[in-house]
């Protein structure tokens, strides 16, 4: 009884992620490549996996104050699991001609679509030949609000801006 207590005291203080909060999760999430691409010299390493999750824990800290490296995780891997389930839909629908993805970042999570390894119900790598899966289109330039995510992005992110009179070496 009292373990239900807290659980429900719990799912009422946890506050629902803003659409504004997700986007910048996705982009911080998306410069640390070391988190989704197995192929990343420091992929295996934890003390780095789990600093690269500190750093977007902190950024994050400016929309949420009392967010979690904890909640960071559980809500990136929430959006790896929903990402897979939407391109698994579109991909078993493809010739039905209902294609369309039904959450509103799925275009925006697309860059870990290659470093994704599909498994079949056994727990075996699927292949999938390339004819029967969706062709991949051409990159779409997300155009995302100004406000807060352009101050995340060119504030915060190590983006060298080049000003239209400066030079470049």
């Amino acid at each position: 009884m009292e373990y239900e207590a807290q659980a429900k005291e719990r799912s009422h203080t946890r506050k629902r992620w803003s659409d504004e909060e997700v986007k910048v999760l996705i982009i911080l999430y998306q410069q640390k490549e070391l988190l989704y691409n197995a192929q990343h010299p420091d992929y295996t390493n934890r003390e780095k996996r789990l600093h690269a999750y500190d750093e977007i824990t902190e950024r994050l800290r400016y929309m949420r104050k009392t967010i979690t490296t904890e909640e960071v995780k559980a809500k990136i891997e929430l959006l790896r699991r929903q990402f897979l389930v939407e391109l698994n839909k579109i991909q078993s629908a493809y010739y039905s001609g209902r294609s369309a993805p039904s959450v509103w970042w799925f275009n925006s999570m697309k860059f870990i679509q290659s470093h994704l390894k599909r498994r079949n119900t056994d727990g075996v790598e699927a292949t999938t030949p390339e004819e029967e899966c969706e062709p991949e289109p051409e990159p779409e330039y997300v155009s995302w609000p100004q406000g807060v995510l352009l101050h995340f992005l060119f504030y915060l992110s190590p983006i060298k801006v080049i000003s239209p009179t400066s030079t470049v070496e």
